[in-house]
């Protein structure tokens, strides 16, 4: 790859989100979301699953979202992350492992086996890839009318389902060119199964505490600079006035607010 500066391309669900660098979900595609390290793009399709990201028509279309972001992507310039499994794991695993009466690893295989074809897809087309882990659920889950956040089981038996997810990919990983990027061991309590909430910015997504340490990961598999000492310097300053253009809003927001109820009252 010679002096070239990579860049890195994470595509999937809303985890992609973690190598925005800061706490947020972005908009979906055709969206493309800009990290705060200037080499880094996340591209969200949405509730993807690893069960289903080989099959088209699906009904968000995200085989056909995939395959259009790669098309226009160079093997020379350009690395991509795949992102999917934590759903599969926290909301569908236990469920059809329940409801069609087998262990939960066969359903883990059958899972790892569709989302295996979509990264021999993109291997076939000479791209390096870094498949980034499922990410262990959160202990906050709760069932909500709406079910943006569905899950099934206790927090312990997800967990136990996503290492057997993560465990399964990065054995079936060995035999191809793909990289397997997992932090998941820093997100868990070992003697007790249940998931640190202090790398969480909600029920269910990463925050960005982890961020210099995934990508310190990166440069350890594949050996690019992609995250050298000037970029670390760079990414720590946008995030302090990300961070404090944020908190300027709010305090806006929240004293305009207070102005507004003010001279309300103050005219009755």
């Amino acid at each position: 790859m010679g002096d070239v500066k990579m860049n890195l391309h994470c595509i999937g669900d809303s985890h992609c989100s973690f190598f925005l660098g800061y706490n947020i979900i972005p908009k979906e595609y055709p969206f493309i979301a800009k990290s705060l390290h200037e080499n880094i793009f996340c591209y969200r399709l949405g509730a993807s699953l690893a069960y289903s990201i080989n099959k088209f028509e699906t009904s968000i279309k995200s085989r056909e979202k995939l395959e259009l972001i790669v098309s226009k992507l160079n093997p020379q310039k350009d690395i991509i992350i795949l992102s999917f499994g934590e759903i599969d794991c926290r909301a569908h695993i236990l469920k059809q492992a329940f409801l069609k009466n087998v262990d939960s690893t066969v359903i883990v295989k059958s899972c790892i086996k569709n989302y295996l074809e979509i990264i021999d897809f993109i291997e076939a087309k000479k791209f390096k890839i870094i498949i980034w882990n499922a990410i262990y659920s959160a202990n906050s889950v709760f069932n909500n009318e709406d079910l943006e956040f569905p899950f099934f089981g206790k927090v312990e038996e997800r967990n136990r389902v996503t290492k057997e997810f993560n465990t399964e990919l990065s054995f079936k990983l060995l035999s191809r060119s793909s990289y397997f990027l997992t932090i998941s061991d820093l997100i868990i309590d070992k003697m007790t199964g249940f998931t640190l909430d202090t790398f969480y910015f909600d029920v269910i997504h990463l925050n960005n505490k982890l961020f210099l340490h995934a990508l310190t990961e990166i440069n350890n598999l594949l050996n690019i600079g992609i995250f050298n000492k000037a970029d670390r310097i760079k990414y720590q300053i946008r995030l302090f006035f990300l961070e404090n253009s944020i908190k300027t809003q709010l305090k806006a927001y929240y004293f305009a607010k207070k102005l507004k109820l003010y001279i309300s009252n103050g005219k009755k």
